[in-house]
C-alpha cells in the first residue's frame, strides 16, 4: 500500500517553482567548485584614461595550483606566482618578483578581488579567456611593422671586443646586396639593458629602423647592450661615460671592415643614446654624422625632474610643481654624490610612500649611473660636434619633452661652429615615435605601430641628402 502510493505520487509533474528552486540550488552548488585551471583576463584600471590588460594562467601539478601572470601592455609575460592559495571560493596569488598580489573570491564565474602593488590597491575582476577575447588580445598586440624573413638584404651575426674591458659584444649587421663599401649607421640604445632590437612591449624599433635604412642602401649595426642577450660584460654600475666606450667599440669594429666606408659611419641614438652617442662623437671627429632621436638638450637634473612631473601628471597626480621641485632637489643631490640614506629621508616626505618605493628611487639616483645621468650637461658635449646633426623629438613625448629639449639643442648649436644642424619637432608622436593620443607610457603597447612613417622618412631623407 505504501509502495503504490509513492509510485502514484511520483507520476505527478514537478511544479515550475520547485524546478526553478532546484536549478538555483544546482547553480549555487556549482560555484563552490569553480574550474580554476584555465586562463583568466581583465583590465586593471589605473586611471579613467589608463588600463592594463592582465592574463592569469592557472594550472595544477601534483595536486598544487601554479600560476603565472602576463601584463600584456607592458610586455611582461610569465611572471611566476611565488605563493598560491586557493580554498573553497577564495584565492590569493603573490608575485614577489614585482612586489604584487591578487586576493579575492570566485563570484558568478569571475575572480573578483584587489590587486596590490607598491602600497597601492586597485579593484580587479578576471573572467575566463575565451577564444574571442584571446583573438582581441592578439590583434591589440599585433606588430605589423616588424620585418619578416626573407629579407632583400644580407643579415650577419657579428661579434667584436670592447676597447677597454675584457669582453665581447654580439650583434646583427644588416647590409645591402651588391657592391660595397657602404655608408653605415650604429644604433645606440636608451636607458636600461636593451637587446639589439631595443625590444620594448613587443615592439622592436631598432629592427624596424635597421630594415628601413638597409632597404635604402645603408649598412646598420645593432647590438645587445653589455651584460644583455649574447653580449658579455656587466650592465650594473655602468655610467653613461662607460656606455660611450661601448659605442666606440662598435665604431672601431665597423671602421676595420672592408665592406664599410670608414668615412661614412654615423650614430643614431635614441633617448639616453642621445647622450652616450654624442659623448663618444665629441672625442672622435671621424664620426660622420649624429642623429638624436628624443635626445637631451637640457641637463640631466632638469630632464629627471621634468620627466617625473609629466609622468606623475599623466598618471592622475595633480600637483606638478610639487613633484618637479622634489625630484629636482633629489636629482641635484644625486649629482652631488648624496647617499641613499639622504635621498630616502627626502623621499619620505611623499604622502603614502612605502619602503619599496623609497628604496627603488634612492638606489637608482645614487647609483653610478644615476650620478652620471643627473650630472650630465649637454652644452659641454654638443658644442664640440662638428659633424652633421639631426635632432628629432615628438611633441607628445612625456619622457623627454620635445619642445624643451629641442629648444635646448637649438640654443647650444647656435653658439657652436656647426653649420649643418637640423632640428625637427614631429606632431602627435610619443617617445617611441608612435602616433599617440596622450604620450603616456601605457600607450606604447596599446599602439600597433612601432615607429611612425613620418619619423622614419624624416630620418632617412635627411641621411640620403648627405650620404
Amino acid at each position: 500500500m505504501f509502495k503504490s502510493y509513492i509510485c502514484k505520487q511520483s507520476r505527478k509533474p514537478i511544479p515550475m517553482w520547485l524546478f526553478m528552486l532546484m536549478l538555483v540550488l544546482w547553480v549555487t552548488d556549482s560555484k563552490a567548485n569553480p574550474d580554476w585551471t584555465q586562463d583568466w583576463t581583465g583590465k586593471l584600471n589605473i586611471t579613467p584614461e589608463m588600463s592594463l590588460t592582465l592574463i592569469l594562467h592557472i594550472k595544477q601539478k601534483d595536486g598544487n595550483y601554479l600560476a603565472t601572470l602576463d601584463s600584456v601592455e607592458q610586455g611582461a609575460m610569465g611572471i611566476a606566482a611565488s605563493h598560491t592559495n586557493i580554498k573553497n571560493q577564495h584565492f590569493l596569488f603573490r608575485f614577489s618578483s614585482i612586489g604584487a598580489q591578487f586576493k579575492g573570491e570566485y563570484q558568478g564565474g569571475e575572480l573578483v578581488g584587489t590587486f596590490s602593488q607598491g602600497g597601492g590597491k586597485l579593484p580587479l575582476s578576471l573572467t575566463p579567456l575565451t577564444p574571442e577575447l584571446k583573438q582581441q588580445v592578439a590583434e591589440a598586440n599585433a606588430r605589423p611593422q616588424e620585418p619578416q624573413a626573407p629579407y632583400p638584404y644580407i643579415e650577419e651575426e657579428v661579434s667584436y671586443t670592447h676597447v677597454k674591458q675584457n669582453f665581447s659584444f654580439a650583434g646583427t649587421l644588416t647590409k645591402p646586396k651588391g657592391n660595397s663599401p657602404f655608408a653605415a649607421a650604429i644604433l645606440v640604445s636608451g636607458s636600461g639593458p636593451q637587446d639589439r632590437d631595443s625590444n620594448l612591449m613587443n615592439h622592436k624599433p631598432f629592427k624596424v629602423i635597421a630594415d628601413h635604412l638597409t632597404r635604402l642602401g645603408y649598412a646598420v649595426l645593432r647590438t645587445d647592450d653589455r651584460g644583455t642577450g649574447k653580449s658579455g660584460g656587466k650592465f650594473d654600475n655602468a655610467t653613461i661615460n662607460d656606455f660611450s666606450f661601448d659605442v666606440e667599440s662598435a665604431f672601431n669594429y665597423l671602421s676595420q671592415r672592408k665592406d664599410i666606408e670608414a668615412s661614412k659611419i654615423g650614430l643614431i641614438g635614441h633617448s639616453e643614446g642621445g647622450m652616450t652617442a654624442p659623448i663618444f662623437a665629441a672625442r672622435q671627429p671621424k664620426v660622420a654624422y649624429i642623429i638624436m632621436l628624443a635626445g637631451l638638450g637640457v641637463s640631466g637634473t632638469e630632464l629627471w625632474a621634468t620627466q617625473q612631473k609629466e609622468l606623475g601628471l599623466a598618471s592622475g597626480m595633480t600637483d606638478g610643481a610639487a613633484i618637479y621641485n622634489l625630484q629636482y632637489k633629489a636629482a641635484t643631490m644625486a649629482a652631488n654624490h648624496a647617499t641613499e640614506a639622504d635621498l630616502k629621508t627626502l623621499f619620505s616626505t611623499i604622502p603614502g610612500a612605502n619602503e619599496q618605493l623609497l628604496s627603488t628611487m634612492s638606489k637608482m639616483l645614487t647609483s653610478p649611473w644615476g650620478q652620471s645621468f643627473t650630472s650630465y650637461q649637454p652644452a659641454e658635449i654638443l658644442k664640440q660636434l662638428n659633424m652633421p646633426l639631426l635632432a628629432i623629438n615628438g611633441d607628445l613625448d612625456i619622457q623627454v619633452n620635445g619642445q624643451a629639449n629641442l629648444a635646448g639643442i637649438q640654443k647650444i648649436m647656435t653658439k657652436s661652429q656647426n653649420k649643418d644642424v637640423t632640428i625637427t619637432l614631429l606632431p602627435g608622436l610619443n617617445h617611441l615615435f608612435q602616433k599617440a593620443k596622450t604620450g603616456h607610457v601605457i600607450e606604447y603597447a596599446q599602439i600597433n605601430e612601432t615607429i611612425n612613417k613620418v619619423a622614419l622618412d624624416t630620418l632617412s631623407q635627411w641621411l640620403i641628402t648627405r650620404f
